[in-house]
């Protein structure tokens, strides 16, 4: 449980996806005829949008040349009840090499991970190129296929929600036009799921169900004198038994194998008997 260290590196997955994203943004600058002049990529980084914003801040007009670009942060993480799935399930996987041994994890956690992309530019324009390039492939969300735990096999398509839109300008009275800056700020939402720790485990390749009547219906607990063996041939407490093993019992998890299934009944519960047949009769059909 906690205190175990484990690192799937979620985040940072999902951090690298997202740069890539928009890492083959290009604006284009136009002469008075309209003929393309300079054609210039975008850059992308992982940093807030106030320190990008005071480092310009410090900058005079001859860095100018240093805009467009865009950064995008994490401005959030929400747990999301609607995609919530049992705890107890697990995901379970035979481990190469060593087939009487499987990987198992729990189930995972859903969470909604928000992302905020800003776009600085000099001019109008060049932000109008950056949006008309990011838009049209939001409708509103796109997919993107993540390998969560490599060990187990667990890929997920993560989608990536394009939420809202909003322009602004930063400039302040007195300061040279020519520092002006257009600030379009993209919000994000990315479904996305944290597994907890690998672990490993042997293989069941026996399971045993005996089912009682108790007498006494008040009562929440059953004395463990009151059951059978599992290995005798007979019943005296139970009604009945039902033992399923794979088919050959030395099958491994890369095998190919079928089950055996193998039911006893205690000699006068004839209306047993019946409920049982009727039940494998609706489980084969």
């Amino acid at each position: 449980m906690l205190g175990t260290y484990f690192y799937h590196s979620t985040i940072g997955n999902i951090v690298k996806i997202f740069g890539n994203l928009f890492n083959n943004i290009h604006v284009h600058r136009f002469n008075s005829s309209g003929t393309t002049v300079q054609d210039i990529v975008v850059p992308i980084m992982f940093a807030p949008r106030e320190r990008y914003l005071s480092v310009l801040n410090r900058e005079s007009t001859s860095t100018s040349v240093n805009l467009p670009v865009m950064s995008f942060e994490i401005t959030g993480l929400t747990y999301d009840t609607t995609r919530k799935t049992s705890s107890i399930n697990k995901i379970v996987r035979p481990i190469t090499g060593n087939p009487d041994t499987s990987s198992y994890a729990y189930n995972s956690v859903p969470y909604d991970i928000n992302i905020t992309l800003n776009i600085f530019a000099r001019n109008s324009i060049d932000g109008y190129q950056i949006i008309e390039q990011i838009a049209p492939f939001f409708s509103p969300e796109i997919s993107q296929t993540i390998e969560m735990i490599p060990d187990l096999d667990i890929n997920r398509d993560i989608p990536i929600i394009l939420n809202s839109i909003s322009p602004s300008e930063e400039y302040e009275f007195g300061e040279d036009p020519e520092t002006k800056k257009f600030v379009w700020s993209l919000e994000f939402t990315s479904k996305i799921e944290f597994f907890g720790p690998v672990s490993t485990s042997g293989l069941i390749t026996k399971s045993i169900v005996q089912t009682y009547v108790q007498s006494n219906v008040s009562s929440n607990t059953v004395n463990t004198t009151y059951r059978d063996d599992p290995a005798s041939n007979t019943l005296v407490n139970a009604v009945s038994r039902i033992t399923i093993v794979p088919n050959p019992e030395d099958a491994l998890s890369n095998s190919n194998y079928t089950y055996t299934e193998t039911i006893l009944l205690q000699e006068d519960q004839w209306w047993m008997r019946l409920l049982m047949k009727q039940f494998i009769i609706k489980l084969y059909h």
